[in-house]
């Protein structure tokens, strides 16, 4: 598993050298800026929404208080930042303002696509016990989760954003142990960072699963669809499966089945992987307790370590084309930290009245 002590400053910065200097690829399809969702698909009465920091120009929203709400947030009311890693979206609060420890139900209600704003995780600010930042991870199912590589870098944005975080290494606690970063700032406009994701486990008790092949390997069929699966802990858990093509997998059906089967006793986050050409990967996952995603950082990690194990490419940096946008990771191999480098941008700020309302905290 995951070890602080394993990391180093210098590891982290040659790696990111690495990430910012990438070999000759193919074009990357370009992501453009965050498209402005339509207010009433995220608010209901009394919410609010205010212009975010370091937003695209199309994404203030001036003028879209609703005509029933109050010209400003009522008391007791929860602010909130909706943000995205290459589409993988989260809502973040700082829970460093008296929120309570179970914030499931919180998660439920706000994480709901329909009825409330809608995300793949929450993130929470806590407080650290031996560095100033913990991430809490909340899915959109109110489960808790350990770890996440798209998340702990919109974390990070939002901390610099606030002035609490500058240009340089820091440490951010969570679940499923320590992450080292290294966060550039705005690159060209954009937030960057690069994430130590810790050293891949492949130890079966350690992700957690029961194999029924050599090492962390195992065969499945779910809904008669016969899939060979490696797993690998990322400090949460993971399998991967490799496809000729993963554009017309039903994902939507198996995903589930496989996150749920009884070889994977805390269930599981599935990806199914492409390999498009040396160092290049194209990824689709589903991520446990929140479904299909727009991409998942551990899950390109996962997806990666897997990939390497396998001898399907070989160490070093690679590109992973997710449905959300483009990521990267170095990896040197087995015993090695891998390094994940991507985006962050924030979409809106806005307040939750759940504490104002009949729906208690």
């Amino acid at each position: 598993m995951y070890n602080a002590s394993d990391v180093s400053a210098s590891s982290i910065l040659d790696a990111t050298q690495r990430l910012a200097s990438p070999p000759p690829r193919p074009a990357a399809r370009v992501v453009g800026p965050e498209r402005p969702a339509a207010p009433q698909e995220f608010f209901g009465k009394n919410s609010y929404v205010r212009e975010a920091p370091h937003a695209h120009p199309a994404t203030k929203y001036a003028d879209t208080v609703p005509a029933d709400s109050p010209s400003h947030p009522p008391d007791m009311t929860l602010p909130f930042t909706k943000m995205h890693g290459a589409g993988n979206d989260f809502v973040l609060l700082d829970g460093r303002r008296d929120l309570p420890a179970d914030l499931g139900p919180v998660a439920r209600a706000i994480g709901d696509r329909h009825m409330g704003v809608g995300f793949d995780q929450l993130l929470v600010v806590r407080d650290g016990a031996s560095h100033p930042y913990h991430m809490e991870i909340w899915n959109s199912d109110g489960s808790l989760a350990q770890m996440c590589g798209n998340g702990i870098r919109c974390f990070a944005k939002w901390l610099y954003d606030q002035g609490e975080l500058s240009t340089g290494p820091v440490t951010v606690e969570t679940a499923g142990g320590p992450r080292p970063l290294e966060v550039s700032g705005y690159v060209n406009g954009a937030f960057q960072a690069a994430v130590g994701m810790g050293v891949p486990d492949f130890e079966p008790a350690n992700i957690p699963m029961c194999p029924n092949g050599p090492g962390s390997r195992t065969t499945l069929n779910p809904n008669g669809m016969h899939l060979t699966l490696t797993g690998v802990s990322m400090g949460n858990p993971h399998v991967v499966s490799f496809q000729d093509s993963v554009d017309n997998f039903p994902l939507e059906h198996i995903g589930p089945l496989v996150e749920h089967d009884p070889a994977f006793p805390e269930r599981v986050n599935f990806e199914i992987v492409q390999v498009l050409a040396p160092g290049h990967l194209k990824v689709r996952v589903w991520e446990r307790g929140a479904g299909i995603t727009l991409a998942c950082g551990t899950g390109a990690s996962a997806s990666v370590a897997v990939a390497v194990l396998e001898g399907r490419i070989d160490p070093g940096a690679v590109d992973l084309d997710m449905p959300g946008g483009r990521l990267r990771v170095v990896w040197d191999g087995p015993g090695h930290e891998l390094i994940l480098r991507g985006p962050a941008a924030t979409v809106f700020e806005g307040a939750w009245p759940t504490i104002n309302s009949s729906e208690a905290l």
